[in-house]
């Protein structure tokens, strides 16, 4: 029987990222409007808000 990873999302990280246009479903971070599909586990692990938005950023440019 496989395990099922939980990944907890402080308030402020999800609204630092639904700021950017992404919202969760399920698993995965989308941006609609940009047709950007991101693990949810990738924007786990950042050790400030700051960092947490550099990578959104980084992200959204990456297309």
């Amino acid at each position: 029987m496989k395990g099922k990873i939980v990944l907890i999302f402080l308030d402020e990280e999800l609204h630092l990222i639904e700021k950017f246009g992404f919202r969760l479903e399920g698993s995965v971070f989308v941006h609609a409007k940009m047709g950007i599909e991101r693990d949810a586990e990738s924007f786990k692990g950042f050790s400030s808000l700051a960092q947490l938005e550099d990578y959104v950023k980084t992200v959204l440019r990456s297309i």
